[in-house]
């Protein structure tokens, strides 16, 4: 009986969590859903789906979103708020036609035609005003053209007319008052016009927005037909007045008509207009503000009337969405690059300029980028993969955290580009690219490879990159002490197990020293690495009896033998310490001087140091040496210790006076009379 009730309790608890665990996830599927006007605000709606849903009026204000998915989601206004809103703001524009057309009318009711002096005055006035727009409108958006600046002017002229035929009609109250009252109503006249003029583009506008260019011809008919009925009203006549007025109207409208297409267009000089119309037609819409949508998905989803001032809109994918440009961004976010926003939308900058652009934290992944310029801009944190930047331009290009896994790179250009150990380089395809972006006094642009025949194998890209953050840079002034190396990398070693001694990766010459790459370990702190060798470097050196430092970095390369395989540590039996270099040793209680890769005691007699010298020879022919370049370098290396030291080229000159008896064989002989020669000894 208490088997059969314990099973039974646990049958209802498994079919409870079942049902709670169903519930869960479809309460976090809205796909195809009707959601209008539902509030989500706070909500924890990470990895929600609302793929096909109306959200339209919805609020996600706070809402974590994070890897939520929109696609083909319908945002924006509700028709109760998109009939309220079209509505006030016509009845708005048609209030201030009629105030307008009213101030104008009261003030021309005792017009006289014949003061031309004014008309004039009033002419040259307006004339300077469109020189001075022509000027200021190529100057501020230089790609516009004379064509496109004549257009503008054109309407400008005509609705000129119009407002010369005001001024001329203000005039009449300040016939007898003087060039100032003149000039006072001309200016309230025209301020009252631009006034118009402006809030019908923003009416326009709106209207175009929230539903579409048929609809946005409305707000101008009505603005007319509104001032055409108060000028009736005042008048009531159909004479001059009324052909002044519609004129008037008739050039506002063309004006306002044509200054909201431009601004659609994305026109800057009057782009405050269209920003107000935005923050109109967004109110009651779909609101995101101080959401969290990283790695949000909107592919093919209509985002007009939205407030899209979000929290963090970090690895987002807008491709193909529809009219985001008229919703209300961040001005301080990547989308409000109106060059950006259409590349984020198209997924394609081919051939493009995207120079100093922001496209921080974005995602780029499987774009076109094929020839793009993208000098200077900010690709940090952004996702690149399977991206095609073949023959593109990354020249000071910050790109410090991307991600450009399986991207193509072949071609490109990337001339003091900034990359660090966040950069994901994994699986990039690139058989070759330029340092320079355009050829220098020598006619190439630094190829990698630099043979023209020859390409990165897969993987070869990541390394030759990647090899540069996984490297610790040790840095000595003058030359290399050997005896204080060795101690200072022996202590390296010890506190820092990941490094051994093959992690030796090159040596050159700097400025006013010698620089060491050592290869270390991923997370390995760099500057405390630094900061241990340098500490035991120094001390080292201020105890060294005798601190003859190698200058030459072709030398200390032989000498540390950086090519060998291992350097390991181990204790003689004497208790000396020995370090294996290769296939020879490095004593440290050995007081002699030492010579390239391994070592040649000059303290020695010939005989005893000819072994020496004919292991060395032995060593550096393995390592890909050839007899005569073997034999050279040697020689000048003991020469040059020779000319450092009066004793070294004492023992030398001895040597060479017992060449004839010495029984060595001819090789090291050779390598003897190399080195009196290059010491300018003369052979005895």
């Amino acid at each position: 009986m208490k088997i059969n009730t314990i099973l039974f309790l646990v049958f209802n608890l498994w079919a409870t969590c079942d049902v709670w665990l169903s519930y869960a996830s479809m309460a976090l599927d809205y796909s195809n859903s009707n959601c209008r006007g539902f509030n989500f605000r706070g909500q924890d709606l990470r990895d929600a789906n609302f793929s096909e849903s109306d959200i339209r009026g919805a609020n996600f204000r706070n809402a974590e979103l994070q890897g939520a998915n929109f696609t083909g989601a319908k945002s924006g206004l509700q028709r109760r708020w998109a009939f309220s809103i079209i509505v006030a703001m016509m009845m708005i524009a048609a209030t201030i036609s009629t105030f307008v057309t009213s101030a104008g009318l009261l003030a021309s009711l005792r017009i006289r035609i014949n003061h031309i002096e004014t008309i004039v005055f009033a002419s040259l006035i307006i004339l300077g005003m469109l020189s001075a727009y022509i000027a200021v409108s190529m100057n501020q958006r230089r790609t516009q053209t004379i064509s496109q600046a004549l257009s503008r002017t054109a309407v400008l002229l005509s609705e000129a007319f119009g407002l010369l035929l005001g001024i001329a009609a203000g005039t009449s109250i300040a016939l007898g008052s003087g060039i100032i009252t003149i000039a006072i109503t001309g200016f309230l006249m025209g301020g009252l016009i631009t006034f118009l003029t402006l809030t019908l583009q923003i009416t326009i506008i709106s209207t175009r927005i929230i539903s579409g260019f048929k609809l946005s011809l409305l707000p101008p008919l009505l603005a007319i037909a509104a001032g055409m009925a108060s000028t009736k009203i005042i008048t009531a006549s159909s004479g001059t007045l009324i052909y002044i007025v519609f004129l008037i109207l008739i050039s506002v409208s063309i004006d306002a008509l044509w200054g909201g297409h431009r601004a659609m267009q994305g026109d800057q000089i009057i782009a405050l207009t269209k920003k107000i119309s935005i923050l109109i037609s967004s109110i009651g819409g779909t609101t995101f503000k101080d959401a969290t949508l990283t790695y949000a998905n909107f592919s093919h989803a209509e985002l007009k009337c939205t407030d899209f001032r979000v929290k963090d809109l970090s690895y987002a994918c807008y491709r193909h969405t529809k009219n985001i440009d008229n919703s209300r961004l961040n001005e301080h976010s990547i989308l409000s690059s109106s060059t950006v926003l259409d590349l984020l939308v198209n997924g394609s900058g081919r051939g493009k300029s995207y120079m100093d652009k922001n496209l921080e934290s974005s995602n780029l992944s499987e774009f076109d980028l094929r020839g793009a310029n993208l000098t200077r801009a900010n690709l940090s944190k952004a996702l690149l993969k399977k991206a095609d930047l073949r023959g593109a331009i990354l020249r000071e290009t910050l790109a410090t955290g991307s991600d450009f896994t399986s991207a193509k790179l072949t071609g490109t250009c990337l001339q003091n580009w900034n990359i660090d150990a966040a950069t994901n380089l994994k699986n990039v395809e690139c058989q070759y690219y330029f340092e320079l972006e355009k050829e220098d006094d020598n006619g190439t642009r630094e190829r990698r490879p630099h043979d023209p025949d020859k390409i990165f194998e897969p993987g070869d890209f990541e390394a030759y990159h990647r090899r540069s953050f996984d490297i610790l840079r040790l840095m000595t002034r003058k030359g290399i002490h050997p005896e204080s190396f060795y101690a200072a990398f022996e202590k390296l070693i010890h506190e820092f197990p990941g490094i051994a001694g093959d992690s030796i990766q090159g040596i050159w010459k700097t400025g006013n020293g010698i620089a060491i790459d050592v290869q270390v370990p991923a997370g390995t702190d760099k500057g405390k690495a630094e900061h241990t060798f340098d500490e035991a470097y120094r001390t080292s050196l201020k105890a060294s009896v005798d601190p003859v430092l190698l200058d030459n970095p072709g030398s200390i390369v032989l000498y540390l033998n950086v090519n060998a395989t291992a350097i390991s540590e181990n204790k003689s039996m004497s208790g000396d310490r020995i370090i294996n270099m290769g296939n020879g040793n490095y004593i440290e209680s050995n007081p002699g001087t030492y010579v390239q890769g391994n070592y040649i005691n000059m303290n020695q007699d010939l005989a005893q140091s000819a072994l020496q010298i004919q292991d060395l020879l032995e060593q550096l022919q393995k390592q890909g040496m050839t007899v005569d370049v073997a034999q050279n370098q040697v020689a000048n290396e003991m020469a040059d210790e020779a000319k450092k030291d009066q004793k070294m080229k004492d023992k030398l000159v001895r040597w060479g006076q017992a060449l004839g008896d010495a029984t060595v064989n001819d090789v090291v002989k050779s390598v003897v009379k190399l080195a009196i020669r290059s010491a300018g000894i003369p052979l005895p």
